[in-house]
């Protein structure tokens, strides 16, 4: 990574957000690989048709969990990085606007579980796994130590959290207990990181009594993030409205099927995430001095997410047939063809994440709004035309498609977008690109 940002940093800045961004992809690769070990277990221990049930559960919790937290994270990583001297201000009024969010997302998510009809199990299923957003609000705090390049806390909290719950998983298969069990650590899961944070956050000095509520202030981030809040529920449906669908059209089992497919292709989407929150409070800092050495970053990170992407959406194309049958077992097997489809998406997702944090940064947000409104309809719309005669493959390429058009192709039709759609094309052809350069 170093070798992407050596042109543009100063040694002391490079090893510091070089430092900072290692930690966060730890603890994010760490956490991903975990997930997926104890995942793949918990798969073939709970067999497609109960691992669909489990898929429609998170996926209704992905989906109302934007509406808890308000949209703020984007926001507050900018911002804590801009005005450290407002940080408390910062810190109380978002904690407040969260917490109440947080049981109107609760409230929100039981009314459509009842419009819906959802069989009584899942229903108890899906509002055991919402209680967790009634502590949602202390992962403030870990957009904080972002902000401030100390990721090294993050990751200290998150993995212990993490490990206790992998463990716990664990030891509820080999008690051979009942996805109920399993349903139940999604709120455990949240606690434990709520109070590692709060731990963590007083032990550096950090004192809650600090903390101030400014009514201005809550005006200002609800004017700023009403755009990403539709936009983050948008990205939600059309992230996960398939399984939503496929569990009420096709049942327990052929989501199961999806559930696990996607489990894979998804599985490294922490990094992007984890490399832009890093980084963007250099990218913040180049703004503020040189325009033209903030556009080179941004490039930058194009590239390396690019060259990331790239290789591994080949990889898991020609070995899906292996990865399947090897690791959760021939019970699956109708799940190669939708991972093979699937993980074609990884490169727009991956260099997606970088146009949101540009349009962030530029203060675009209704672009943001737009674009992933226009792709949770377009996934919705195509599920409705393919899921009947394609079944769970229709699902997966309009998964695709729909990811393709807002990720990508969305940009190209406004002036305002078309650097990113340009930054982005340029990205695509970025391993091409390194070798012709060595060639010549």
């Amino acid at each position: 990574m170093i070798s992407f940002f050596k042109e543009e940093f100063n040694p002391f800045a490079l090893k510091k957000y070089f430092k900072n961004t290692s930690w966060s992809v730890f603890e994010k690769a760490y956490r991903s690989l975990l997930t997926a070990v104890v995942g793949f277990f918990i798969i073939r221990y709970l067999g497609p048709d109960r691992y669909g049930a489990f898929g429609y559960t998170i996926s209704f919790l992905h989906i109302f969990a934007p509406i808890g937290s308000l949209g703020l994270y984007a926001i507050l990583l900018r911002d804590f990085a801009r005005f450290p001297e407002k940080s408390n201000r910062y810190l109380g009024t978002a904690f407040i606007l969260h917490a109440f969010s947080a049981f109107v997302a609760i409230g929100l998510a039981v009314l459509f579980l009842l419009i819906l009809k959802a069989d009584k199990e899942l229903f108890y299923y899906v509002v055991i796994a919402l209680s967790s957003l009634i502590l949602h609000p202390f992962i403030i705090l870990e957009f904080f130590f972002h902000a401030n390049t100390k990721a090294k806390w993050v990751a200290y909290t998150q993995s212990i959290s993490f490990t206790i719950i992998s463990i716990l998983k664990i030891v509820f298969m080999l008690m051979k207990l009942d996805l109920i069990y399993f349903i139940i650590l999604v709120p455990v899961e949240q606690c434990l990181s709520s109070f590692g944070f709060l731990t963590t956050y007083l032990i550096n000095g950090g004192k809650l009594k600090s903390w101030v509520f400014d009514k201005k202030l809550a005006v200002s981030l609800l004017g700023q993030s009403w755009f990403y809040i539709g936009s983050a529920i948008a990205l939600r449906i059309y992230f996960k409205s398939d399984q939503i669908m496929i569990q009420q059209w096709l049942g327990e089992r052929q989501n199961g099927f999806y559930a696990a497919a996607t489990r894979f292709s998804e599985a490294s989407y922490f990094l992007p995430i984890a490399i832009c929150n890093s980084l963007i409070p250099a990218l913040v800092n180049a703004k503020m001095q040189d325009f033209g050495r903030y556009l080179r970053r941004f490039q930058q990170l194009y590239d390396l997410l690019a060259w990331i992407a790239i290789p591994k959406l080949i990889f898991i194309f020609f070995t899906a047939n292996y990865i399947i049958i090897w690791i959760i077992g021939e019970s699956y097997s109708p799940s190669i063809e939708i991972l093979q489809i699937h993980v074609l998406s990884l490169l727009f997702v991956f260099t997606g994440v970088v146009s949101d944090n540009w349009l962030l940064q530029e203060k675009l947000y209704k672009y943001i709004l737009l674009r992933h409104s226009f792709g949770a309809v377009l996934n919705v719309v195509l599920n409705l035309i393919f899921l009947g005669p394609f079944g769970i493959v229709g699902a997966a390429y309009s998964t695709l498609i729909s990811y393709s058009f807002s990720y990508y192709f969305f940009f190209l039709f406004f002036k305002k977008t078309r650097t990113i759609f340009l930054m982005q094309t340029k990205s695509f052809f970025a391993p091409a690109r390194f070798i012709l350069k060595r060639l010549r």
